[in-house]
């Protein structure tokens, strides 16, 4: 079986000129091989990823949403929204009780939703046709509901 281990030293002028000369590896490393191999490995080494996948979207956002926005007075705003592009992130498009049409893009990570354009919605699924959340309507912190097909 060959095992390695790393070896420190100290240089002076020659240990510096050897290092120059035959690269760090040769002295830095001492490996041996004790002829102890297996000729017949009974498992095959599998590498690990330290790669973290990204959190998937919770629900598909893609399509049409009723929504509702509130402020402390009542119901601010509804309308409708649309989103397309991709279940992590695009576009989307509304058209809200005025007939004022406004649009933006969309992020979605995980349970976690953000829309920005002239105002910024933060929010969440609460299942996969219902999201919550609140926007800022000047400093006033406001909700707002969306309902998926409604």
């Amino acid at each position: 079986m060959k095992s390695c281990r790393i070896m420190r030293y100290h240089f002076g002028v020659i240990g510096v000129a050897f290092v120059l000369f035959f690269g760090l590896h040769s002295i830095f490393f001492s490996c041996t091989d004790d002829g102890n191999d297996d000729p017949a490995p009974t498992s095959t080494p599998t590498a690990t990823s330290t790669v973290t996948p990204t959190t998937a979207p919770a629900a598909d956002i893609r399509g049409t949403w009723s929504y509702i926005q509130s402020s402390n007075t009542g119901t601010y705003d509804q309308g409708t929204i649309t989103f397309s592009g991709s279940t992590s992130s695009g576009s989307y498009s509304g058209f809200n009780y005025y007939e004022y049409e406004f649009s933006g893009n969309y992020t979605v990570h995980g349970n976690d939703v953000t829309l920005t354009g002239d105002k910024e919605w933060t929010g969440a699924f609460d299942d996969s046709t219902h999201m919550s959340g609140t926007w800022y309507y000047d400093s006033e912190l406001c909700t707002w509901t969306a309902e998926k097909g409604s």
